[in-house]
């Protein structure tokens, strides 16, 4: 499952260096551009990350406190998308809903699934 979080975190930085580009054709000549360009890099820099952790520490993630962190960013990154998009646009984009809305169940499916592994042991050596 990390895996598969993983591969979806991966094609949506990629679809977000798209983003990037687009940011620059519709505002380039805007006074504001600069800092959407560098919000939206930092955005990608951070789903990047997201992705790299999970196709490549899945260890770390349900064994350190740190990587259970990582788990959190994730829910935290797409269940607040899934809330923005009902909450800031005024037309809602049904495939973002679905993909990031999967993304949220999923990983908080990995959370909870660590946490019952990670009680089940401390109960095991108590």
């Amino acid at each position: 499952m990390i895996l598969t979080g993983g591969i979806l975190n991966l094609l949506l930085a990629f679809f977000h260096i798209f983003l990037c580009y687009q940011i620059f054709i519709f505002y380039g000549s805007m006074a504001f551009y600069p800092l959407l360009e560098m919000f939206s890099i930092g955005g990608t820099l951070m789903v990047f990350f997201l992705a790299y952790t999970s196709l490549f520490c899945p260890a770390d993630l349900v064994n350190t406190k740190s990587g259970k962190a990582v788990i959190v960013l994730n829910i935290l990154v797409y269940l607040s998308r899934v809330l923005g998009e009902f909450i800031l646009f005024p037309k809602q984009n049904i495939w973002i809903i679905v993909l990031c809305s999967f993304l949220t169940i999923l990983y908080v499916y990995i959370f909870a699934s660590v946490r019952a592994n990670s009680q089940k042991d401390q109960s095991i050596t108590a």
